[in-house]
């Protein structure tokens, strides 16, 4: 895996930034047009912005795999989106969900 700094246009990237964990390469099989399943390897930036992708697509969102310490850095302007457009949506995953992230969330001292 590898630590990178990745962001969000769903949370405004340049104020909620911060250090991500994610595979270097993955393997993934889906389905063509014509129903044929097919699998490739996505290496790098395309493999980080396909884990992204799927991340929204099980209601994980960025600022859930980030350290503690970028969360803290982030948690101001996700204050102020809440207050402009009041509650709703999901800031916090459940701790068993986020337990089971792979892989795992970055940590203070994982970070750069």
């Amino acid at each position: 895996s590898d630590v990178e700094v990745e962001g969000c246009l769903s949370s405004r990237s340049e104020c909620c930034r911060g250090h991500i964990r994610r595979a270097k390469a993955i393997d993934v099989e889906y389905q063509d047009l014509r129903g044929n399943t097919k699998t490739c390897t996505l290496r790098g930036f395309e493999a980080r912005i396909f884990q992204h992708e799927l991340d929204h697509l099980d209601g994980v969102l960025h600022i859930d795999r980030q350290s503690a310490a970028d969360r803290a850095a982030s948690q101001p302007f996700l204050d102020v989106l809440v207050d402009k457009h009041g509650p709703g949506g999901s800031l916090e995953l459940p701790a068993e969900r986020l337990a089971a992230l792979q892989p795992p969330p970055v940590f203070d001292d994982d970070a750069p």
